[in-house]
């Protein structure tokens, strides 16, 4: 799963809305799936969510006056508003996100300046992803390197809540937004959703974070969400007659509802225990992890996935279904829904070596009962928001030229001018390698461009294909992930995200301009022979 915003587009299209000068700025904020802890937020409880590489993005330029005009390539509408007089656009209801940051921004204290944006965005709205999040949160950094204010990431968490329930109208919890402020890649985030303190968790080696997509679509405000969070507040409530220090779910226990349980009715009871349940299931989750127990873990998914089927009642077929076609799958440690239900999305927790199998067995039999074409990423964790620095020139070329390749593979071409000829069986295979990569240049060139527009050069080297002796040059057949210079730890990441079922092939294409060679390392990959 990449993010798959084109930014020339969004830079394109801003030059074209607003002219090309000064050049904008390029912020971003990312979705969130979350591994375990639903509907525990607005209960004061524990989530563990991690950022993902699906974000909202905004090309933004302050304006020297108090006038905000915001323009959506998903929506295809432009939506302008005054800083000093903010109202709802019933017409363009995606822009009353934009609109109530603004606002709860300048509640907060913060004074704003205009300013003048292109927002765009590759997190499925409507999947249970937070994409209502990830645009508050770009919003408000957009509007932040445009005024210059402070960046205090829970300030800035409270505000995007504060604008989702007060100006958008939707009610939620704070996890959504903290998430896409403090995401940190390789890790998920434990989130005391009362006190706000945090703690980072490191994900398992060797096991990749699924989402399918059921397509089965849902509106949380034509939901059940708001009578749920009714029914929890209704139960704290009755349970304070006997508890009287309790402030929410999260200061009840399981012994506490076992003791008690009896006052509330049959659904209100339901709802309650999922949710005490739930908490207890978030702490030992984080053991598990912290124990690097990723089979520990799964279990708690599907027990979580239970109860929110049948306690707290907001799956559906489809995402039922999916859960069971996924656990179906060898290699699947885990299963459940994510995100508020009635529809969206399953998080999976899936052994590396078995993700490409897991991926065709889900996506065949859920379409064959469904109808409906399902969605399936390989997640990596994301950092939170940010600013993201963008090369307003590139002299490479935006079409591959013909031949792309050259085959480079004399060993005296390396770093530390070593000349050993490869052994006849790898000559083979780099061939095989090369009329692959030729044969599909179109999959690879916009990797290539994307790699050289961040970097500027060369920047990945990998190879899987075992080396006979299991070892040999930097450069040689053997498993290796080098990343030249720098460590650059974007780099790694695009080596990440790429489908572990099947091998990575590197090669390095030359372009030209009038005075330089610029050497560009092109990572692609190929299904395993």
């Amino acid at each position: 799963m990449q993010e798959v915003v084109d930014i020339e587009r969004l830079i394109a299209a801003f030059a074209e809305q607003f002219g090309s000068h000064p050049p904008p700025r390029l912020v971003r904020a990312p979705g969130r799936v979350n591994l375990i802890g639903e509907h525990t937020d607005y209960n004061d409880g524990f989530v563990l969510p991690m950022a993902i590489n699906r974000a909202v993005w905004v090309a933004v330029r302050p304006r020297d006056d108090r006038q905000v005009v915001i323009h959506s390539l998903d929506f295809g509408g432009t939506a302008s508003f005054y800083l000093h007089d903010i109202t709802h656009d019933a017409d363009q209801s995606w822009s009353n996100y934009v609109r109530g940051v603004a606002w709860a921004l300048q509640e907060q204290g913060y004074r704003l300046r205009g300013m003048e944006g292109i927002i765009a965005g590759d997190v499925p709205i409507g999947a249970g992803l937070s994409s209502s999040a990830a645009t508050e949160v770009a919003a408000a950094k957009a509007l932040q390197v445009g005024s210059g204010f402070e960046w205090d990431e829970v300030t800035v968490a409270l505000a995007c809540q504060r604008a989702e329930n007060e100006f958008v109208g939707m009610r939620c919890g704070i996890m959504d937004q903290l998430i896409a402020v403090l995401g940190q890649r390789d890790h998920a985030l434990l989130i005391d959703c009362r006190s706000l303190a945090h703690e980072l968790v490191a994900l398992p080696i060797g096991v990749r974070v699924v989402v399918a997509d059921t397509m089965k679509r849902r509106g949380l405000l034509d939901s059940e969400y708001n009578l749920r969070r009714q029914q929890c507040e209704d139960g704290v409530q009755r349970l304070r007659r006997h508890l009287p220090g309790i402030r929410a779910l999260r200061d009840v226990s399981s012994a506490d509802l076992a003791r008690y349980g009896h006052i509330l009715s049959e659904v209100v009871r339901r709802r309650c225990t999922h949710v005490v349940q739930e908490n207890e299931r978030v702490l030992e989750a984080v053991a598990a992890l912290q124990a690097g127990d990723a089979v520990a873990f799964g279990r708690l998914m599907d027990a979580s996935h239970a109860s929110l089927r049948y306690l707290y009642e907001v799956s559906c077929r489809e995402l039922d279904l999916t859960v069971e076609i996924a656990r179906s799958v060898p290699g699947c440690l885990g299963a459940r829904l994510t995100g508020a239900g009635f529809g969206g999305c399953t998080v999976n927790l899936v052994e590396e070596r078995a993700v490409s199998e897991f991926q065709e067995i889900v996506c065949e039999v859920y379409q064959r009962q469904t109808g409906l074409a399902p969605q399936l990423y390989v997640c990596a964790a994301s950092d939170g928001a940010g600013e993201v620095e963008w090369q307003r020139e590139s002299s490479m070329p935006k079409q591959p030229p013909a031949p792309v390749l050259r085959q480079m593979l004399q060993w005296s071409d390396m770093p530390d001018g070593e000349s050993t000829r490869l052994p006849s069986w790898a000559e083979r295979e780099r061939a095989s390698d090369l009329a692959w990569i030729n044969e599909n240049q179109h999959v690879f060139w916009p990797v290539a461009q994307r790699g050289y527009e961040r970097h500027g050069r060369g920047a990945i080297v990998v190879d899987t294909t075992q080396h006979p002796t299991g070892g040999g040059h930097p450069f040689g057949y053997f498993p290796q992930v080098m990343v030249e210079e720098t460590g650059d730890e974007d780099t790694q990441r695009m080596v990440r995200e790429y489908d572990p079922g099947s091998e990575m092939v590197t090669v390095f294409l030359e372009t030209h301009d009038r005075t330089s060679t610029y050497r560009v390392a092109v990572v692609s990959r190929k299904p395993r022979r």
